[in-house]
């Protein structure tokens, strides 16, 4: 993390993650990534939702061959209280189309002062 990083510019953000997975058409699937703090006391407040997130870029549309983005809602409410607890983020996602789909991990929070607010992501993706 560093005080560079920000929500305000799309440059702001940096990419943990992009995994491109083979979605078939009209199968909805939920992916999941998990997230947990280093050491809870590196943080202040939780990471929000516009500042970690991880989203799926998809075929949206059954003709027009248009992809979508849909980003996922919940946020980690551990990085701050339980440094043991990995906390999940989830989209679910029905292609319209069979391609490949991109699961991204974003994360833009600027860092806190005097904290370090390092976290770890698990590498491997959830998928039911």
């Amino acid at each position: 993390p560093t005080t560079r990083l920000s929500t305000a510019h799309e440059w702001g953000k940096l990419l943990l993650f992009e995994y491109p997975i083979y979605a078939v058409k009209d199968v909805a699937k939920t992916y999941t990534a998990y997230f947990k703090s280093d050491v809870d006391t590196d943080w202040d407040a939780d990471p929000l939702a516009t500042e970690l997130w991880i989203e799926a870029e998809y075929w949206g549309h059954a003709t027009n061959k248009f992809r979508k983005t849909l980003k996922s809602t919940g946020v980690c409410n551990n990085f701050d209280a339980d440094d043991t607890v990995w906390d999940e983020l989830t989209v679910t996602v029905t292609p319209l189309i069979t391609g490949v789909l991109y699961l991204r991990g974003y994360y833009c929070k600027t860092q806190e002062g005097g904290k370090s607010n390092i976290f770890f992501c698990d590498t491997v993706i959830g998928v039911a």
